[in-house]
């Protein structure tokens, strides 16, 4: 029997119930207290629905499930709001989609129409110029934007794409910024992937470690 993957993350979708008015907050401190304050993110979208994402590595997608249902059962946050899609991201960078059981009704895998990956300088790193970016244009066209900003040490990639797997576009994108150098000088800080519906609701994936030298 094959071994299990490490996780790196859950990302957790939930909607508002049926009946229950939208709260002025959602209370993430024992999130915090649990995980550290820097390992959990939240995205509100404001349309009755909000995303957190949890990075630990565990063992199992099931166990880091496991653990956070606990934690957010301490919350009470299941009282007001039911999960509608969990993600789990694995070591290998894969995606592991996990149903919002116990709640009926799940969405399942959305589609996405544009994918934004946020970077910034690494530390200790003069940054003198902005990577080439021909390699991009070959395969993205005009659907493939580049935005830097030396001052700021701040790099934008925005792709006007189609997908439904964020692990596979991901990865694509990755080569392509790996043949213009990119990981030399910049570091992955956020990955984010616009819905076609939902309101253009924004759902926040792991960025993946740079691609093995001469992949």
């Amino acid at each position: 029997m094959p071994a299990a993957i490490e996780t790196k993350s859950i990302d957790v979708h939930f909607k508002l119930k049926e009946g229950k008015k939208y709260p002025k907050t959602v209370d993430l401190e024992k999130l915090k207290e649990h995980y550290g304050e820097g390992n959990v993110s939240f995205v509100d979208s404001k349309k009755k629905h909000f995303s957190i994402q949890v990075r630990k590595v565990c063992d199992t997608a099931d166990h880091m499930k496991e653990e956070l249902w606990s934690v957010l059962e301490e919350t009470e946050i299941f009282k007001t709001w039911e999960p509608e899609r969990i993600m789990v991201w694995l070591a290998d960078s894969s995606c592991v989609y996990l149903m919002g059981d116990p709640y009926p009704g799940s969405m399942g895998q959305p589609k996405y129409r544009q994918m934004t990956a946020q970077f910034k300088g690494k530390d200790g790193v003069e940054l003198k110029r902005e990577p080439k970016d021909d390699p991009l244009v070959y395969r993205y066209g005009s659907n493939g934007i580049q935005q830097v900003n030396l001052e700021r040490r701040l790099l934008t990639y925005t792709l006007f794409v189609e997908f439904t797997d964020p692990g596979k576009a991901i990865r694509k994108l990755w080569k392509v910024l790996n043949k213009m150098e990119v990981f030399e000088e910049w570091q992955a800080d956020q990955v984010f992937g616009v819905r076609i519906k939902d309101n253009g609701q924004c759902d926040y994936f792991t960025p993946p470690e740079p691609p093995a030298p001469n992949c």
